[in-house]
């Protein structure tokens, strides 16, 4: 095993062949990208506060603030005045698995093609042209996803949840009061599962998409621009329900008080 300690800024050029990544940073900003080599390159450009740890173990690097476990992620506190601060940029061969766990910091991981996932509490979480599967949890944070054609899973309390130009096989999102956008081209058949409390939900996807609608608000109101789909209301169940195209695809949805939209893409 090779092993780094960090203090300061660095640059490390890591030789050893690279088949998967696991970032833990508590805050700042963790950047994620394709390299030219079967190693990594890693640049440390800010540090504030505990060193980072480095190490390359049977082709898994890891770069990560040492008590910041991925289990903990998500309920980790910092102490009154502390400051875990850093800022890491990291390239690896694209075709890694990756796994980005940060507090309070932003993350963005473009163009990786294995599997993503990653943990939040309130930084915002961008991935760009994930190929791989896709799984991403908050708490507060916004994730953004653009470009993804691989399988996504989503959940979050209060963050807002957006895809766009996705084209996915499916999505699985859940929220409490966050927002949900989804805007789907589907090249082929795509199934929909969305969840939320009070957060509103809107799909966009082409009037060509194949899809079989099923989606109900509790008290939200609900709207479609295709013909193929019915709305009804009646107390405690307002449904959107119906076919579109050859009805191929899955779309569900269920609300407690959030509005729904089911819109064909060009539309505001």
């Amino acid at each position: 095993m090779s092993e780094w300690t960090v203090r300061e800024r660095t640059v490390l050029e890591i030789a050893e062949p690279v088949r998967s990544v696991e970032v833990r940073v508590v805050s700042g900003r963790v950047d994620l990208v394709p390299g030219d080599s079967e190693g990594a390159h890693l640049e440390v450009t800010e540090i504030d506060g505990p060193p980072l740890r480095v190490t390359v173990d049977n082709g898994r690097l890891t770069v990560a603030h040492e008590d910041l476990d991925w289990s903990s992620v998500l309920g980790f506190r910092l102490r009154s005045r502390e400051r875990r601060r850093a800022v890491v940029s990291i390239a690896v061969p694209a075709s890694c698995d990756a796994s980005v766990g940060v507090v309070t910091a932003d993350a963005v991981v473009a163009g990786i093609e294995g599997d993503v996932r990653v943990r939040c509490v309130s930084g915002d979480v961008t991935l760009d042209g994930a190929v791989g599967s896709v799984h991403v949890q908050t708490v507060s944070g916004d994730v953004e996803l653009r470009d993804v054609t691989g399988a996504i899973a989503l959940n979050t309390v209060s963050g807002e949840l957006t895809i766009v130009d996705g084209r996915p096989p499916s999505v699985q999102a859940k929220s409490v009061s966050g927002d949900v956008t989804l805007d789907l081209r589907p090249s082929g058949t795509v199934e929909v599962d969305v969840t939320t409390v009070s957060g509103d939900l809107t799909v966009r996807v082409p009037a060509t998409t194949g899809l079989d609608v099923d989606v109900v608000s509790t008290s939200g109101e609900v709207a479609s621009a295709f013909d193929g789909v019915e709305l009804s209301k009646r107390p405690g169940v307002h449904r959107m329900s119906g076919r579109l195209g050859d009805g191929t695809g899955r779309l569900r949805g269920r609300s407690v008080s959030g509005r729904v939209a089911l819109l064909a893409s060009g539309q505001p």
